[in-house]
């Protein structure tokens, strides 16, 4: 078969949209299909790098266009960042979809599937992988009713898009069940769990030493530590996080530590008062290479979701967490699918958000408790090895693609 994808960022590029498209690119050449991707020419941190327009990698040939050189920092950036990209993609949009047997976009920039259903040849199967939820994502963060209303009117478009879709793939149940409540069809929602991103079994010795001298280059203490890995974006709710820190006794025998980046952690370093900012340590997120060492150097991780976004994005951190043998503590929604698979494999704590000091109890508990540590840790790692490996999800993905297409 023939597969065009078509999404702002693919190799080289380190974000996760990038990542995992390119593992699934790479696995399809590698089964024997032929596959093109049409992508933007700068990096997820525009003006740092560009890229060739066009060349081949592992089999995949990338096409590369649009995309805004002085970087994505204002709304007014980032519209003009995505207007020049459907409008510099559309030629290249148009030849490969004449000849392919699929076409997938995915949801960067927003509002692909339309772009999808009104460009892409009729005589392709098509699907779209929801990273995302989007225009509700972005109305949810704007008070702004104008905002809201055009919002309204995107996804009256998008639900049309979506609904024309052959296959509309999600990354959980919690997605699929908001897309069945837009009109989609059961039969056309398709679950496939993103995988963690690490490389590497993080159980093995080797990966353990590699994981001692990172520590070591990055000068973190061997205290007790509750970390936080990947973006810290609007999604992700911060204020428990800072009450947790307030709660946290100044000579606790533990730290906080940050691989990140994101505006909520910007929200978090702003809001830590200095008397406190000894618990709290920040390093630079670190490169795909790397990650299944940095992933095991906290004891315990935690992330966040805001209880309004809970069926809009599954953050696919969780599955990193899970693949590095560690606990994890969640804030956010008890009865959301993370939540529950969280209680009901038993590998870490759901606390609500706002309840700083449940994070902190959490946080102790774990800490004085060792062997409550290890068998969550344990739990973890079994639950990642049953639903987010990356061969259970690129198995699923060629079988679907393979079964829809006969």
């Amino acid at each position: 078969m023939k597969i065009v994808f078509i999404n702002r960022y693919f190799w080289p590029d380190e974000s996760a949209t990038s990542q995992l498209l390119s593992d699934l690119a790479f696995h399809l050449v590698d089964h024997g299909h032929v596959v093109t991707v049409i992508t933007g020419k700068y990096g997820y941190h525009s003006g740092s790098q560009e890229f060739k327009e066009e060349e081949t990698k592992r089999g995949v040939r990338i096409l590369r266009t649009g995309g805004n050189p002085k970087g994505r920092v204002t709304i007014l950036q980032k519209i003009w960042d995505y207007l020049g990209f459907y409008g510099s993609a559309l030629p290249h949009f148009k030849k490969e979809s004449k000849t392919a047997d699929w076409v997938i976009c995915l949801t960067d920039p927003p509002m692909l599937s339309v772009y999808t259903a009104w460009f892409g040849r009729k005589g392709a199967r098509q699907a779209s992988w929801c990273m995302d939820i989007f225009p509700e994502i972005g109305s949810l963060h704007s008070g702004n009713p104008v905002v809201r209303g055009v919002g309204s009117i995107l996804a009256k478009a998008r639900n049309q898009s979506f609904k024309q879709m052959n296959k509309l793939i999600v990354l959980g149940e919690d997605m699929g069940s908001f897309c069945q409540q837009l009109g989609v069809p059961l039969s056309k929602i398709e679950v496939v769990h993103n995988w963690a991103l690490q490389t590497g079994d993080s159980s093995t010795k080797e990966n353990g030493d590699r994981e001692i001298d990172l520590k070591s280059q990055l000068k973190i203490s061997n205290r007790f530590t509750v970390g936080y890995s990947g973006n810290l974006g609007r999604v992700h709710e911060p204020g428990t996080f800072v009450k947790a820190v307030a709660a946290t006794p100044l000579d606790w025998e533990g730290q906080y530590l940050f691989f990140s980046g994101g505006r909520n952690l910007e929200t978090i370093k702003e809001s830590i008062p200095e008397e406190r900012s000894h618990l709290v340590h920040y390093k630079n997120p670190q490169p795909r290479e790397l990650l299944s060492q940095s992933l095991r150097i906290p004891d315990v991780h935690w992330f966040s979701l805001f209880p309004h976004f809970t069926p809009l994005v599954f953050p696919s951190k969780f599955a990193g967490i899970l693949g590095a043998a560690r606990p994890v503590i969640f804030v956010g929604k008890a009865e959301s699918e993370i939540g529950r698979l969280i209680q009901d494999h038993d590998c870490g704590v759901v606390v609500a958000p706002g309840d700083g000091e449940g994070f902190f109890k959490a946080a102790e508990t774990l800490r004085v408790n060792q062997p409550l540590r290890t068998a969550m840790g344990a739990q973890a790692y079994a639950l990642y090895q049953s639903m987010f490996t990356r061969e259970i999800s690129l198995s699923r993905w060629i079988s679907l693609l393979q079964t829809d297409h006969h």
